[in-house]
């Protein structure tokens, strides 16, 4: 026998991934990476053929990857803290 194991919660964060990889120039995965759940999101973005950085602390975006990307999307492990994906999104728009 066969168990799907993944929660409804983890399987709607990969297929926002997917979808939100097809309409943005780089995808930020923010999250520990010893998490197999946020290395998925990663692969899901990679997967669809966009420039993916997997960064555990936002002080870990290399700035020289935003050139020319003008739309970029963030995802996060379901155990990344909302004050890291706060810092993230505020350090983007100071960028």
């Amino acid at each position: 026998k066969v168990y799907n194991t993944i929660c409804k919660a983890t399987l709607a964060r990969q297929e926002s991934v997917c979808q939100l990889a097809s309409k943005v120039d780089g995808m930020i995965v923010l999250g520990g990476l010893n998490s197999a759940n946020t290395k998925k999101l990663a692969e899901i973005s990679k997967s669809a053929g966009v420039s993916t950085q997997w960064i555990e602390h936002p002080d870990e975006l290399e700035q020289g990857w935003l050139k020319n990307k003008d739309n970029i999307g963030i995802a996060a492990g379901g155990s990344t803290p909302d004050w890291l994906i706060r810092e993230l999104i505020q350090k983007l728009n100071m960028m």
